[in-house]
């Protein structure tokens, strides 16, 4: 295996290092903003999704998969939804220090 030629940016274990270490201050720069919870979820979703339509574009991915997926897609959307909504508030009660700590060990069984 020849390491020579990979570039940085094509090194899963840096990308994911990352988008860790940016998400990691989220709570941080929620706090920083001084918009309510509910506002601060709203535009980490809605650019978020920006920039996956961007991508798609780009990339000219089929984007319609049938109402079967379109309705699991809005079931996990109002879950997601539900989830930043709770992670902003928690954000607003303990602090984003503590909110981050609290959001990157739970564990599911």
């Amino acid at each position: 295996m020849q390491i020579d030629n990979v570039r940085p940016s094509d090194n899963p274990m840096l990308r994911t290092s990352l988008g860790a270490m940016m998400i990691s201050f989220s709570g941080v720069w929620v706090k920083l903003a001084h918009v309510t919870p509910t506002v601060s979820a709203f535009y980490r979703v809605f650019f978020g999704g920006i920039f996956l339509l961007v991508i798609l574009l780009i990339r000219r991915k089929k984007l319609w998969g049938g109402w079967p997926c379109m309705g699991l897609s809005l079931i996990a959307g109002l879950f997601f939804a539900l989830d930043l909504y709770a992670w902003h508030r928690s954000i607003g009660y303990v602090g984003p220090g503590l909110a981050t700590i609290l959001g990157n060990f739970i564990e599911v069984h």
